[in-house]
């Protein structure tokens, strides 16, 4: 019996991914190439003071257009948005992990 191949598209704001995984069997499906990341959108009450408490905390920022920025550090990171919908945004949670919290405050 062949694999089945499938293909899920996820339409998210500004942003087309596809991810390719085979079935073989209904129930497991395995991915068949390496994952390079994943990278949440998240919105935001107020989209600037959001944008300046991350820069603060030392996240490097790339504008993508005037409501979408993309913001890093050491190959992680999240989208922010220009976009509030209060029970979505009221139910969002980052967990960022560091090894040193004083080193990386520091910086």
């Amino acid at each position: 019996r062949r694999p089945m191949l499938r293909l899920w598209l996820d339409l998210c704001a500004y942003s087309l991914t596809f991810s390719f995984f085979v079935l073989t069997d209904r129930t497991k499906p395995t991915m068949q190439t390496k994952a390079n990341s994943i990278r949440p959108f998240i919105g935001a009450r107020d989209f600037d003071v959001s944008r300046s408490f991350y820069r603060d905390l030392g996240l490097t920022e790339v504008v993508i257009d005037p409501h979408l920025s993309y913001f890093s550090s050491q190959g992680f990171g999240f989208y922010l948005q220009n976009a509030y919908v209060k029970d979505w945004v009221d139910n969002t949670m980052l967990f960022w992990e560091v090894e040193d919290v004083d080193k990386q405050w520091k910086s």
